[in-house]
């Protein structure tokens, strides 16, 4: 089956809304803009948090990093991602943070999240700010807070490919048929389902354009959530289902995490297909719930082309599962 697809770019879906200026931010929606006054001092330390290389099976950057000066921040402020870095003596930064300044001088730096309303745009806009005392506490605050400048960064991005994702509404008569088995999903519009191999447990969603396809299997009982184990199972049911797909285990890494507040591994690389000489990224999700183990996938071929954004599309998208019983789970938006 070179049929199990995946999900719309959404970039080129949202070219349908030429009215709106969606697609000009979504160009820029992997750049993060740092205005800052000093660019050599922290150029390394955002470089080595920041832009990290996730394997698609070649490497591609999750940010990429745009240093403009501080003045600048009327010229950039729709920009999705914006990062503000500097002193409590840069006199932007001083007026945006107020009196959270009393923070910054008794803890040397501080990270903030907030809202403005410039006035060239005329609509509120999301800064990421990380002040510091000195220009010679930047860099070691900057590692310091870097669990959390990632985090917020990633969420910032999930939350808008999610809601572009669904921009165009769902698929409703598909979730309606999917409401028999024991989970739940949000489809997007532009995936069909196949329920051809239900009889194993196993059904697959599939869109094209380029072919992007995410599966679910499930079965009573739970079942160690051993990350060997839950490669091999996965071949095991891509062998049969996906024409002989594979896990490439070299470029394919596993984490520990929670899905919705419930303990899951996930699992993150590159599948092959040697019959057809193909491959391409994946992200998948293991998980017991309430006595039942589920699996859930999401796979993508995209040859020639940038993959990480429709590969974090995937992931949005699975965030959106629910296992039968619960309330549902809150959504598990992870990059």
């Amino acid at each position: 089956m070179r049929n199990p697809p995946y999900f719309l770019f959404f970039i080129l879906s949202l070219l349908f809304f030429s009215c709106t200026p969606l697609p000009e931010v979504i160009g820029r929606l992997f750049d993060v803009y740092v205005l800052t006054n000093y660019p050599e001092a922290i150029k390394d330390t955002l470089s080595s948090l920041l832009e990290e290389e996730i394997l698609t099976p070649q490497p591609e950057k999750m940010f990429r990093l745009r240093f403009r000066p501080l003045s600048q921040i009327s010229v950039y402020s729709q920009f999705p991602n914006l990062f503000l870095v500097g002193t409590i003596s840069d006199t932007i930064l001083k007026d945006l943070i107020g009196l959270k300044r009393e923070v910054v001088e008794r803890e040397t730096f501080a990270f903030f999240i907030t809202k403005l309303e410039i006035k060239k745009s005329g609509s509120p806009s999301q800064f990421f700010i990380f002040v510091a005392k000195d220009r010679e506490d930047l860099a070691r605050g900057l590692r310091r807070y870097k669990e959390r400048i990632r985090y917020s960064l990633e969420n910032h991005l999930s939350e808008r490919i999610y809601h572009l994702t669904y921009s165009q509404g769902e698929n409703l008569k598909a979730e309606e048929r999917i409401k028999k088995y024991p989970f739940s999903l949000k489809i997007p519009k532009g995936f069909q389902i196949s329920e051809k191999y239900v009889s194993g447990n196993f059904i697959y969603l599939f869109a094209h354009y380029p072919d992007r396809s995410i599966f679910i299997y499930w079965r009573d009982g739970e079942r160690e959530l051993n990350p060997e184990a839950i490669i091999t199972l996965r071949d095991s049911l891509t062998y049969l289902y996906y024409d002989g797909d594979y896990v490439a285990r070299k470029y394919t890494n596993y984490q520990e995490t929670q899905f919705g507040g419930v303990p899951a591994i996930k699992l993150q690389g590159v599948w092959q297909n040697d019959k057809e000489i193909i491959g391409g990224p994946f992200v998948a999700y293991a998980l017991n719930y309430q006595g039942r183990f589920y699996l859930i996938d999401g796979t993508l071929y995209n040859p020639g082309k940038k993959k990480l954004p429709n590969l974090l599309q995937l992931s949005v998208i699975l965030s959106t599962f629910s296992p039968a019983g619960s309330s549902p789970l809150p959504k598990n938006l992870e990059l």
